[in-house]
């Protein structure tokens, strides 16, 4: 029987990892829409760093990714994000505001899609999980293009594995706070987000002879600094 102390912190793990593979921790974006007809594109690198339960952190140097975004009408767009082990589509849509030089709110709800394997000699696992977003963009004009941009944010996960771990459902709840630099057509976000989470989930595991079955409720912390850069054509 695999030891409990190695199996147990892998469902805390999976969250996070997969949460960042898909790529909602940061938004890179101000709540500004694009103009009707126009694009932009971009990639982004942070570093997670998340409280587990029994006193255990986790921490990830490098998480890459990229994104496009086209302008549907003046004050909507929808777009995609592209991450090392998931996919994710998003809208943004303007709620108050309109032009550069006044402050703006919008709507930004994503959806997205992880896999990913979790394993070492002895132990293999290949994990899903299915993410939904809903941040609230608040963007502040500063002079020359800049802006400052912050929110809360929500996040639902629903994620499990083939074997081990069951219904696993994951709610994380915080805000966000970026500044957008601009420089010509390029766009630098430095961002910083934090999360709370609560994780439920059912352990189960069989051997020959005997059965585990337990529920679970823990919870812990996310931040996530990172670094965004854009640019519209």
């Amino acid at each position: 029987m695999k030891p409990v102390r190695y199996i147990m912190p892998l469902v805390f793990l999976f969250p996070a990892c997969a949460s960042m593979s898909i790529g909602h921790f940061n938004t890179y974006q101000t709540a500004q829409t694009l103009p009707k007809g126009k694009s932009a594109t971009g990639i982004g690198i942070g570093a997670l760093n998340a409280s587990l339960p029994m006193d255990g952190n986790v921490f990830f140097a490098f998480s890459p990714e990229g994104w496009f975004r086209y302008g549907v009408s003046e004050r909507a767009e929808v777009g995609f994000r592209a991450y090392l082990t998931g996919l994710s589509a998003e809208a943004k849509i303007l709620l108050y505001g309109g032009g550069p030089d006044k402050p703006s709110i919008a709507l930004a709800p994503g959806c997205g899609y992880s896999r990913m394997e979790l394993s070492d000699n002895e132990y293999y696992e290949m994990s899903w999980g299915i993410l939904g977003s809903l941040p609230l963009i608040i963007s502040v004009p500063l002079k020359d293009g800049n802006a400052v941009y912050f929110g809360p944010k929500f996040q639902y996960m629903l994620s499990s594995d083939y074997e081990i771990f069951k219904d696993i459902r994951t709610t994380f709840v915080g805000g966000f706070f970026g500044v957008a630099i601009k420089k010509g057509k390029v766009v630098y976000m430095p961002e910083i987000s934090l999360f709370s989470y609560t994780v439920r989930y059912t352990y189960e595991y069989s051997w020959p002879g005997g059965n585990e079955k337990y529920t679970f409720k823990e919870s812990g912390d996310i931040l996530f600094p990172g670094l965004g850069i854009s640019m519209a054509f």
